[in-house]
């Protein structure tokens, strides 16, 4: 009988301590999923602020701006293509802005109503 009581003790004890065990072993996970999550933070911002991200995305630009040159030389062959991205804007051709505001003035005033009576 006296052996009965010891293996009960000796067993609720081992119960005790891998509750305790259990419980420690969830307070690691969530100590560590913490830490994890910190760092991804701190990996992501630095990521962010970092030359090479700037490199790739300049580098999807120009292609993306070499494909919209592309598909716009294939449809409109006749357009003159000036993608500048400097500061100061192109400037424009003098005898293209000439002939397309004469013809227009002209014919305004010509087609307006006459208001002498």
């Amino acid at each position: 009988m006296v052996e009965a009581q010891e293996a009960i003790r000796e067993r609720t004890t081992l119960q005790l301590q891998k509750a305790a065990l259990a419980k420690e072993v969830e307070e690691l996970k969530r100590s560590k999923a913490e830490e994890v999550a910190v760092a991804r933070v701190e990996v992501v911002e630095s990521f962010r602020t970092s030359e090479e991200l700037k490199s790739y995305i300049m580098d999807q630009l120009v292609d993306e701006q070499l494909c919209w040159e592309e598909r716009l030389a294939r449809f409109n062959p006749s357009v003159e293509i000036n993608f500048n991205m400097s500061d100061k804007p192109p400037s424009p051709s003098p005898t293209a802005d000439a002939t397309a505001i004469a013809p227009e003035s002209k014919s305004a005033t010509a087609d307006a109503p006459s208001t002498e009576s």
